[in-house]
């Protein structure tokens, strides 16, 4: 008896599902995040592979489980493995120490299968410092006066932020060189000591209560801001707040500081003739003398506290 045997192999194949996958949203950094796809059996059959990494983009932290084996725990850096079922669970579990985009490739060779390549990519940033107030406006103020505000710090991120708050017009200071108050400062340069006034353009002195501070996971703080009116000056300031591993974020600080502006009308009164227990008044409106009255004029934008002293000495009343 003669009968043909006709058939037709085919070769094992899987899928990624997505090849390519993406950590989306804020991924910060020294923090761990985790993301599952799937390891699809495209073929009937039981099929066997093996998963290694086969390269990175620079130095992270980076696992992949299949199945529940995490890869990092094989000794030879090989995950060999079966799909019986129609689809396995890869999970990847990453992490990162710096700033910047983190890509991983990997490879899965199949026995009796063409071979397939997937990849995952996260971009890890610093921690988020949100400002609540961007502008500080200190209005008219009076020379040799003290103004007081504030700049209200949240923490938004799930990471530590630690800040310095500088003059943006000091490039020297940074995290690197800062000198904290706590130091030995008395032989560093004054642009690099933490907490040292900022010193506006015409002399004015603008301090910080909270110049370095570490932030806890959304955690919210209050940063008092003192200006020392000492002269006149149409103040217009910027304040840099450095964020650690984070792009700085600025207050803009602005303020009109003036002296009080008076004078008076004449310097000397002549009353001419005055006969003795004859009492002589000069009135502004009344009177024989009316036109030696004294006009005293404030004319700047402030509000001027005076009084009269007789100087006896000299015979002078001085306002």
């Amino acid at each position: 008896m003669h009968f043909n045997l006709r058939g037709q192999g085919n070769s094992c194949q899987v899928a990624v599902e997505p090849p390519i996958t993406f950590f989306e949203g804020d991924t910060f950094i020294n923090h761990e995040y985790r993301r599952t796809v799937q390891l699809k059996k495209m073929t009937n059959g039981i099929v066997k592979y093996k998963l290694r990494l086969e390269g990175m983009n620079r130095d992270f932290q980076i696992d992949i489980k299949a199945g529940g084996v995490s890869l990092n725990d094989q000794p030879n850096g090989v995950i060999q493995g079966e799909i019986a079922v129609e689809s396995i669970d890869l999970e990847f579990v990453i992490k990162s120490a710096e700033r910047g985009i983190a890509l991983a490739y990997y490879y899965i060779e199949i026995e009796d299968g063409p071979p397939i390549s997937f990849q995952c990519q996260a971009e890890f940033c610093g921690p988020h410092l949100e400002n609540k107030d961007p502008v500080i406006n200190i209005g008219l103020s009076k020379v040799n006066t003290r103004k007081n505000q504030t700049i209200e710090l949240k923490n938004t991120s799930p990471i530590p932020a630690e800040f310095l708050i500088k003059s943006s017009r000091n490039q020297n200071l940074n995290f690197k060189n800062a000198v904290m108050p706590h130091e030995d400062n008395t032989k560093s340069q004054a642009a690099l000591k933490v907490g040292h006034p900022m010193v506006t353009r015409l002399g004015n002195k603008i301090t910080v209560s909270k110049p370095h501070m570490v932030l806890e996971p959304h955690e919210s703080c209050t940063v008092d801001v003192t200006v020392d009116c000492i002269t006149e000056e149409t103040m217009h300031e910027e304040i840099e707040i450095m964020v650690q591993d984070s792009k700085s974020i600025f207050v803009q600080m602005h303020g009109e500081i003036q002296k009080p502006k008076v004078y008076v009308s004449r310097n000397t009164v002549e009353l001419g003739k005055i006969y003795a227990g004859v009492k002589e008044v000069v009135e502004y409106d009344n009177g024989k003398n009316k036109a030696q009255a004294l006009e005293l004029v404030n004319y700047g934008n402030l509000p001027v506290k005076f009084k009269w002293e007789e100087r006896q000495e000299k015979g002078k009343i001085v306002a």
